[in-house]
């Protein structure tokens, strides 16, 4: 089972302007900067959740034994889950069938088959099935819980006063490496929001 990024979000939850704002920075020599922590921020925020913040693309791939032992649900990675774009199958000689959007629908974080409906028999072993399902708390900015802006916010300040690879560890006892480098706040106001997968 594994999830690849088909389509970005096209905007972020925290604009250059409020970033710009929560930071104190008064002038546009570091609009650049500023710019690409905002990005790097919003993608901490969602591996650390392993939520989806704003309305992006996703493709769940997954093997033939992923689907033999569910009860006529898969459960999708990243929500919260906005829509289904296409569900396929593989046959063992590698032909896609396309799942009818009757026969499924979204139930909560799983894409659940509607009665009568059942997994295919004969799929290949491996990347048996495709889903293409969009993810996100919606395709505007306001749709962000707002502890979640604000842990974003923090963290692009921390990582703009402190741009030093190396230092003292600010989670203290961290076990990852890359969990020194993020302040005990953001990690704390994140902590609500993650999804831990089974």
């Amino acid at each position: 089972m594994r999830t690849e990024l088909v389509a970005a979000p096209t905007i972020e939850p925290v604009t250059l302007a409020d970033a710009k704002a929560f930071c104190r920075i008064e002038n546009v020599d570091d609009d650049a900067l500023v710019t690409s922590l905002i990005a790097r921020a919003r993608d901490y925020a969602e591996r650390f959740t392993q939520r989806s913040l704003l309305q992006q693309t996703l493709k769940l791939s997954l093997d033939q034994e992923d689907c033999a032992t569910r009860n006529r649900f898969i459960r999708l990675r990243r929500p919260e889950i906005l829509s289904i774009d296409s569900f396929t199958s593989y046959a063992s000689d590698n032909t896609p069938t396309v799942f009818d959007p009757a026969s499924y629908r979204i139930s909560g974080d799983r894409l659940v088959l509607n009665d009568g409906y059942s997994f295919p028999v004969g799929t290949r072993c491996f990347d048996a099935y495709e889903i293409v399902y969009k993810a996100g708390y919606g395709a505007t900015a306001d749709k962000v819980p707002p502890l979640m802006v604000e842990a974003i916010s923090l963290l692009i300040a921390h990582w703009y006063e402190n741009r030093e690879a190396a230092g003292d560890p600010i989670v203290k006892g961290a076990e990852d490496p890359n969990e020194t480098t993020i302040p005990f706040g953001v990690t704390q106001i994140l902590q609500g929001f993650r999804i831990f997968q089974i």
